[in-house]
């Protein structure tokens, strides 16, 4: 099938990746130690390229990549919300974040009694020290859509910027228990609660130090002492307040992901 046809074999791509990204990725040998051959083919016409195909997994999995494949799936929409300005765009998405969980923890039970130790400790002195439930307070709202994107620099800094966007599944729902958590944490550390308005949109500051690796891997570290908003039906996240602004101004002006268009001759 296809234009053409992509095989890759996996025990390679850190390798190959390496000559481009400069540095080893764990996420990269993850999925590189948990896959073994993927078959692909690829095809294009006037409105979109696409490729399809299938992966063989080894019989040894990374209990993350296997919770993932457990998890089912989410429509992707995050792009009309997202800066034209996206240079890369990462999109993780399961059927329900509690029953993603929850199949982390079978996973790990299963294939790694000590990290399935850690995590329960970890889970248990966040929910302890703040007084929260984080399934209730936390991936309750989450509706299963996680959209990670790298964008070149806005007008307001010089480096690139790093943002989360979270699906919720109703932001008022959201932003009851953001604030929930908010309020908890103020109560329970001295750390420094900003807040903060920007063309009608409330600019948050909260320190979540532990809140998304224990659920979600290092791949959200950048995002332990978040700026965040809403915008529609999301929650953005970002490690930089000027990276929010940023957003902010793409999104009224419109400068958006979904609004790029080819140029044709």
């Amino acid at each position: 099938k296809g234009i053409v046809r992509v095989f890759i074999n996996y025990a390679r791509l850190p390798q190959f990746l390496n000559i481009y990204l400069g540095t080893g990725n764990e996420y990269i040998d993850m999925f590189s130690n948990s896959m073994d051959f993927a078959g692909l083919y690829f095809n294009t016409d006037h409105k979109r390229m696409e490729v399809k195909g299938y992966t063989l997994r080894k019989d040894t999995v990374d209990p993350y990549i296997m919770a993932l494949l457990n998890s089912g799936k989410h429509r992707m929409k995050a792009h009309e919300i997202l800066s034209s300005r996206t240079a890369l765009y990462t999109n993780i998405g399961f059927s329900n974040p509690v029953n993603f969980v929850k199949e982390l923890e079978n996973a790990l039970s299963v294939h790694n009694k000590q990290l399935y130790d850690s995590y329960q400790s970890s889970r248990k002195k966040i929910e302890g020290l703040f007084g929260i439930s984080l399934e209730e307070n936390f991936l309750s709202w989450m509706s299963g859509e996680f959209a990670i994107t790298q964008s070149e620099p806005g007008l307001l800094g010089h480096d690139p910027e790093l943002i989360l966007a979270i699906r919720a599944k109703s932001i008022k729902d959201a932003r009851k228990n953001m604030e929930f958590i908010e309020k908890k944490i103020k109560r329970r550390t001295p750390v420094k609660i900003k807040t903060a308005n920007y063309k009608d949109f409330e600019i948050n500051y909260v320190e979540m130090k532990g809140f998304f690796r224990l659920f979600f891997g290092k791949l959200f570290d950048k995002f332990e002492k978040p700026y965040y908003t809403y915008v529609d039906d999301y929650v953005v996240f970002s490690n930089k307040a000027a990276s929010l602004l940023s957003f902010v101004e793409d999104y009224e002006q419109k400068n958006l992901l979904k609004n790029i268009r080819r140029n044709t001759m």
